[in-house]
């Protein structure tokens, strides 16, 4: 029997098998399979097959543990961290055509074309990376659960964070904005207030202004909980803060702002959702109003506050904990994309006159003598 002959009627066997097992196509494995039919190494990959197919019946599916994790995220108001695991897996799931995800499928190979689909549709690569981590996480989760098998299926698909493009605004910017002349029962001049709210409070996020309840600002102090890691967060209320409470006090409302009106749950998340959208639409029109250098949005707030306390040489532990960030790495993130040459500058300078002036004055001495 000639190889091509021999190729041929194992590859159908092959697939025939995978059919009936599971009912879809596994990418990893049959490119596996293929390159070793064309190597003849038709053994292995019978051997391939077989291991394959002796694995055990999963208990759980991929699926329905992300799912059961996102619930248990919901449950702790970790809403942001919930909806990127399930874009992640909704986008799996679109790529492999299968509503419910075996863990088998998750191959190295799997996730590497995964990401070369998410590419060719254009996803930014901070986006690969959102989706490839928290997988990846999930995944591990799964593993210590025993669920199974540690495969390091995402040991080569892009999980890094590149340095994105300008998010901070300068002072001068900052104030242009504060001093706009809008009409205070407009929502322009609600969402302006709401953006610098954001500023005076460290960057403390939309979702956590949308779900602040009054009795969470007491004794001069706002106390929270951050929604997206669950760490808590103390500010003390400064004058401007207290501003715009005072501006938005509502007796009806358990809110400190009117963003939310209904009780549900589901809904309350839909509509916090619909309003950071709209919202966001609103800063970029006051931006463009008040000569600003980019779009603005709410992370920009967040951005600027980490930018300016940096320019005024605030420490980067002090900022990465002021911004609620688990690890300095994120902060840095942040601080890389920093415009900061005055404070590089003011550094150099002050370096040089120290050294070479003081070296001057020594010279002056010696020469006088």
């Amino acid at each position: 029997m000639s190889h091509e002959v021999l190729s041929e009627a194992v590859l159908e066997n092959i697939l025939a098998l995978l059919t009936r097992r599971i009912g879809i196509e596994l990418p990893g494995l049959l490119k596996e399979v293929c390159a070793d039919l064309e190597n003849e190494r038709i053994l292995e990959s019978i051997n391939k097959v077989e291991n394959y197919l002796e694995e055990p019946e999963e208990t759980i599916s991929f699926t329905r543990f992300v799912r059961e994790h996102i619930r248990i995220l919901k449950f702790q108001k970790r809403i942001r961290t919930a909806s990127n695991y399930k874009t992640a897996l909704n986008s799996l799931s679109r790529y492999l055509g299968v509503r419910d995800i075996p863990f088998r499928v998750l191959s190295t190979e799997t996730m590497v074309a995964f990401q070369e689909w998410l590419e060719s549709g254009r996803v930014n690569m901070n986006t690969v990376s959102c989706y490839m981590r928290s997988l990846r996480s999930v995944y591990n989760k799964a593993v210590e659960a025993g669920y199974t098998k540690q495969s390091e299926p995402f040991k080569r698909v892009y999980t890094k964070i590149s340095e994105t493009s300008k998010r901070a605004i300068s002072a001068e910017s900052l104030r242009g904005l504060q001093l706009l002349r809008l009409r205070e029962d407009e929502c322009p001049a609600f969402v302006r207030d709401l953006f610098l709210f954001c500023f005076y409070t460290r960057g403390m996020s939309f979702i956590d202004m949308a779900f602040l309840r009054k009795n969470q600002i007491r004794n001069g102090y706002i106390l929270y909980k951050r929604h997206k890691t669950n760490q808590e967060i103390r500010i003390k209320v400064e004058r401007y803060i207290q501003e715009i409470v005072d501006r938005y006090h509502l007796n009806s409302s358990p809110y400190v702002f009117p963003i939310l009106t209904i009780s549900n749950r589901t809904s309350l998340d839909n509509q916090y959702r619909s309003k950071e959208c709209y919202y966001n639409r609103v800063l970029k029109k006051l931006g463009r109003k008040a000569n600003v250098e980019i779009p603005l949005s709410f992370y920009v707030a967040r951005h600027t506050w980490a930018s300016l306390a940096f320019q005024h040489r605030v420490e980067l532990e002090i900022i990465s904990k002021a911004l609620g960030h688990t690890s300095t790495k994120t902060t840095l993130i942040y601080i890389k994309s920093i415009e900061n040459d005055v404070a590089v500058n003011e550094a150099n300078s002050e370096l040089i006159h120290k050294i070479f002036d003081d070296a001057r004055t020594d010279e002056r001495v010696v020469m006088k003598v």
